[in-house]
């Protein structure tokens, strides 16, 4: 919040917005774009529940936490703000919804800054029968009626491996953990972190502190990261594994993360569960998991 002056010489805080008029009939528009973009490609638009009894186990994510105290639950059950609606939405999935889309006010604690608060609206959507790759040209398609900044179609198409190669010259499937903070060194980075962090915390600081800065101009799709790196999407068998998953950085900022969706319920538990472990190595304490989303991948999310 910022400050100005006031009567009696101290600083007061200033109770005006933060967005101004023009701007807010900007977002209106924008908003108004989007819904339309869908509404013609025969997307549904849904609402899913704020709260939930599950978080995220995502160790670069903190949840909101609150306590419900009425009729249904024991007393003082711990609920959740969702830090994205994406639970929520495949289980619409898994119900036959088809494809939808949500506008959702999403909130992730501990993250406040230029690029980040801790509460902000998301778009996030989902179409059945589509590829990652025909998703990345939907995200394209929706981007040209945005008007943002600095897109210029095509966008540019990166793998991870070349993105690396590229940028920062080495490749992230082989090189050694020595090799890779020999990169952050070159380029004027001495970082203060324990040498047993893993190869995938060094990348992630490559990609954040070498790599994005060199990509300050134009739109870029990466997509094909290390298996390790996951997260919500399916593992490709080649050679090495591949997470077939994307992100969308403008302007040397990332916009947008999709996947091909893992369907298996096993294998999610068991990245759930790993995550938890990795968490309570961080210091961190181990969350709920989602037993209804795990029981609606059981039963069969469409592809």
């Amino acid at each position: 919040m910022s400050v100005v002056p006031g009567n009696s010489g101290c600083n007061q805080p200033d109770w005006r917005p933060g967005a101004d008029h023009a701007i807010l009939q900007q977002r209106a528009a924008l908003l108004a774009r989007i819904r339309s973009f869908f509404a013609q490609r025969d997307v549904l638009e849904v609402e899913t529940p704020v709260l939930s009894r599950a978080a995220t186990t995502d160790p670069a994510l903190v949840s909101f936490k609150t306590l419900y105290n009425g009729p249904v639950l024991p007393g003082n059950t711990p609920l959740y703000l969702h830090s994205s609606p994406e639970f929520f939405m495949k289980r619409l999935l898994a119900a036959g919804c088809g494809s939808i889309y949500q506008l959702a006010r999403v909130f992730r604690d501990s993250e406040s800054g230029s690029r980040h608060n801790p509460e902000f609206t998301l778009l996030e959507w989902y179409r059945t029968g589509f590829s990652y790759h025909q998703l990345m040209d939907e995200i394209e398609a929706l981007l040209n009626i945005c008007s943002l900044p600095g897109l210029h179609a095509p966008v540019r198409r990166i793998t991870y491996r070349d993105l690396f190669r590229e940028f920062a010259g080495f490749d992230p499937f082989s090189a050694d953990t020595i090799a890779i903070r020999s990169c952050l060194h070159e380029y004027g980075h001495t970082i203060s972190a324990v040498n047993s962090e893993p190869r995938r915390f060094w990348l992630d600081l490559v990609l954040t502190h070498v790599i994005e800065p060199q990509m300050q101009q134009g739109a870029v799709f990466v997509f094909d990261y290390p298996a390790d790196q996951a997260a919500l999407a399916q593992v490709r068998d080649d050679d090495p594994p591949v997470a077939e998953r994307f992100e969308l950085y403008v302007n040397g900022i990332e916009l947008a993360n999709g996947f091909q969706e893992l369907t298996d319920a096993a294998q999610q538990r068991q990245r759930f569960e790993a995550e938890n472990r990795n968490r309570l190595e961080r210091g961190l304490a181990a969350v709920p998991l989602d037993d209804f989303l795990l029981q609606a991948l059981e039963s069969g999310l469409p592809r």
